[in-house]
């Protein structure tokens, strides 16, 4: 007599109003979140190619699909009503399902990056990516923080939000602090401000020694 498998239903309740992305936020770095998604997408190709498995370390090409995958997420979750608002100025487009701008530098012969720029609009990993730039780079200023990051992508009221990223940094914060300046001279010491009575001093003239 075969023995029946008790069977154990699990009901998952999944809020489907918080975003994907706000769960790669567990994840402290921006290095770190692309090297999630990297793996995360070599384990589901080992799944479907069973012959050719992949076991070294991540590769450039992974590594370069999984920030793809990273951008399509942040730019699935920008507000419909926002991205329109910019697209009555800016000409978007897009390519292997990234939004990308429409420069008009199309002309020179500056890197195709920095010509057509990928969208990023504010999210709280595009500010792990500006931390991330930000020390990469010595701990720079907003414009040098800044204008690396437009070598390749457009980040809507940039300088506003690498502002706010770079006040929130804790080196930064330690050698930016104003000496400690006191309100005003410090007191006297008791002895100079109390009156003592005058002393007696013997007075000398040469006349008296004369005599």
């Amino acid at each position: 007599m075969k023995e029946r498998r008790k069977s154990v239903v699990v009901n998952l309740n999944i809020d489907t109003k918080e975003h994907f992305g706000n769960r790669l936020l567990y994840f402290s770095s921006y290095p770190r979140i692309i090297c999630m998604i990297a793996w995360i997408l070599r384990f589901c190709q080992n799944i479907r190619v069973s012959s050719h498995k992949l076991t070294k370390e991540l590769s450039y090409e992974e590594i370069q699909s999984a920030e793809e995958a990273l951008i399509r997420i942040i730019q699935s979750e920008w507000p419909t009503d926002i991205q329109e608002k910019y697209a009555q100025t800016i000409q978007f487009y897009e390519e292997n399902k990234i939004l990308k701008v429409k420069s008009r530098l199309i002309l020179g012969e500056d890197p195709e990056d920095f010509v057509r720029p990928t969208v990023l609009p504010d999210h709280r990993i595009v500010r792990r990516l500006i931390d991330y730039i930000h020390q990469k780079l010595q701990h720079a200023g907003v414009q040098i923080t800044l204008s690396h990051l437009r070598e390749r992508f457009w980040i809507p009221r940039g300088q506003r939000i690498v502002r706010e990223v770079l006040q929130k940094c804790v080196t930064c914060k330690r050698y930016t602090l104003r000496p400690m300046v006191p309100d005003g001279p410090a007191p006297l010491p008791a002895n100079r401000i109390n009156r003592v009575a005058a002393r007696s001093v013997p007075v000398t003239s040469n006349a008296a020694t004369r005599l």
